[in-house]
């Protein structure tokens, strides 16, 4: 079984397309969070993920535009981080914010001889381990 492991593609579809493109044909989309915020194609991610069946988590900025709070605090970023927020909130539509809103903090995917723990650990960082 082929598996594609991403994340932080914070609404850049170029770079993810890239990614894509050099791992060829994968069999699951396992997802670590942060679809959302810094880029402008906020859409295009979640769209992305919704037709490859990724399997994922919420990412601190997932959460945080989906929510208008972050995982953890305080954000180094501070208000421009909340600006950036704000701003993804507004564009996109209900169904997006939903899919945020509907994907877990954590979880532990098993597939042919995997087993991948994604999640945030001790409310700070964000990993994803094959535990074999």
């Amino acid at each position: 079984m082929r598996l594609l492991l991403r994340s932080d593609i914070h609404a850049n579809p170029w770079a993810l397309a890239v990614v894509e493109a050099a791992a060829g044909p994968v069999d699951q989309v396992l997802f670590g969070g942060d679809a959302v915020s810094y880029g402008l194609e906020l859409g295009a991610v979640i769209e992305w993920l919704h037709w490859q069946n990724a399997v994922g988590v919420r990412g601190n900025h997932d959460q945080a535009v989906a929510w208008g709070q972050a995982v953890v605090a305080p954000i180094p970023k501070g208000a421009l981080g909340r600006l950036l927020w704000d701003w993804a909130r507004e564009q996109l539509g209900r169904a997006e914010l939903a899919y945020l809103r509907a994907l877990p903090l954590s979880l532990l995917w098993e597939g042919e001889g995997a087993r991948i723990g994604q999640g945030i650990a001790n409310g700070l960082v964000q990993v994803m381990n094959v535990i074999r």
